[in-house]
């Protein structure tokens, strides 16, 4: 998926249980020069119970890098 921010488009993974029964939600946050796909065992293994949430930053993965 990807949102729009101040003019840049932002990647990001949003999987799992999103029902309000899962308690509060997981956000994976890599670090350089890494994607939010290092997450994909993490996000895999806590999508059955929770809504995880990974984002690819600035300049990273499918983020855009300037505007």
């Amino acid at each position: 998926m990807r949102i729009p921010l101040d003019g840049l488009q932002f990647a990001y993974t949003d999987e799992g249980r999103a029902d309000g029964h899962g308690g509060s939600p997981i956000d994976f946050v890599h670090g350089f020069p890494l994607t939010r796909h290092c997450w994909q065992p993490q996000i895999d293994a806590f999508g059955p119970v929770c809504r995880t949430i990974a984002p690819d930053l600035r300049g990273f993965g499918d983020s855009d890098s300037s505007s």
